[in-house]
This record gives structure tokens, C-alpha cells and sequence, in this order.
């Protein structure tokens, strides 16, 4: 039995990597709301990402890419670079490409056209990259950017995070864990 090699799909704007979590994800059979509840993310949420309302940061993209089985690779000069499981891999990455090409963060700034001080905000994780930031910075330091699907993953859908559960179904489900507080008293 051969196994099919994954594909590397190019990310050369932001919108394409909402495109390929989206794809992703149908591909994988997984609604929304699976994943945001395993994540423990509000509703909405993965929508946003997904159509890039809202930018990847450390506290998502790390463990959204882990759960759809994602990894990231980079490549350098047409050359692979370096694979990314985590977004704190990715950045480390940039700024290891950077330290590489002798460029300091004002100057980085300055060739990727982003305001004074944004490239130290991003790689200190204070901001995500985002629409802008993205192709700007990777174009800076000569990068292509693919989402790979990791060899051997099976998606299996995960048990949601306990996000709440009616007064009704808790009483149903433990009676005796709820305190008698109400106390009858004459008018």
C-alpha cells in the first residue's frame, strides 16, 4: 500500500491561510462548533480565523493547527527552512531569519513597509501577524510560507471543553450536588 505524499499549500496572503484551515477543516469532516468547543474557544471565533477577521496568535494557532493536524514549513531562497508545529516555532523562525541576514528589527521594519516598532511587537508576541504584517514581513526576509497536513494523522473528533450545561440537565444529572437555599417562609 503507497502512501500519498501530503502537498504543500502555498501561503502568499493572509486570505490564503484562512482558505486552507477552511479547507481543512471540510476536508476533515469537522464542523465549527467541534472545534471551537474542543479548543474551549467562543462561538465564532474559528469563523474569524477562517475568514480572516481575526489574526493567529500564540493562544490560537498553536493548538488549532495541532488539532486539524497542520504543520507549518518555511522555506528560504526556494529552499526548505524550517518546519513549525507552534506559532512560538514560527516566530522564533522569522527572528532567526532576521538575526541571519544581519537585519536589525528598525531596518526590517523600514523594508517590510510596517510602522516604527511593529516587527518588535510581533516577534515579542504582543501583536499576531495579520493581513498586512504577513506577506510584508515574509517578503522582507525572502520566505514562503505552506501548511503541510502532518504524515499519519487521524482526526477523530475530540470531546468538547466544558463550556456550560442548563440548569435543567444539572439538576437532572445531579440532584443532591444542589443546595436547598430556598426556604419557605409566610408572608
Amino acid at each position: 500500500m503507497m502512501q500519498r505524499k501530503a502537498a504543500l499549500i502555498p501561503i502568499r496572503e493572509y486570505a490564503d491561510l484562512g482558505q486552507a484551515l477552511l479547507d481543512r477543516r471540510v476536508e476533515l469532516d469537522a464542523t465549527r462548533r467541534e472545534i471551537e468547543g474542543a479548543l474551549g474557544w467562543p462561538r465564532g471565533r474559528l469563523a474569524g480565523i477562517e475568514r480572516n477577521r481575526k489574526c493567529l496568535s500564540d493562544e490560537t494557532a498553536g493548538p488549532l493547527l495541532d488539532l486539524l493536524g497542520l504543520q507549518l514549513r518555511l522555506h528560504a531562497d526556494g529552499a526548505p527552512y524550517a518546519v513549525c508545529k507552534t506559532y512560538g516555532e514560527w516566530i522564533i523562525s522569522i527572528d532567526y531569519r532576521r538575526k541571519q541576514l544581519h537585519l536589525t528589527m528598525e531596518v526590517l521594519n523600514e523594508v517590510s513597509g510596517l510602522q516604527e516598532g511593529y516587527v518588535n511587537k510581533v516577534l515579542v508576541g504582543i501583536r499576531g501577524l495579520g493581513p498586512v504584517s504577513l506577506p510584508s514581513i515574509l517578503g522582507a526576509l525572502r520566505l514562503q510560507l505552506y501548511i503541510e497536513p502532518r504524515a499519519r494523522f487521524r482526526w477523530e473528533p475530540p470531546e468538547p471543553a466544558f463550556i456550560g450545561v442548563s440548569f435543567a440537565s444539572y439538576i437532572h444529572l445531579a440532584p443532591a450536588a444542589i443546595p436547598s437555599t430556598i426556604e419557605a417562609s409566610p408572608l
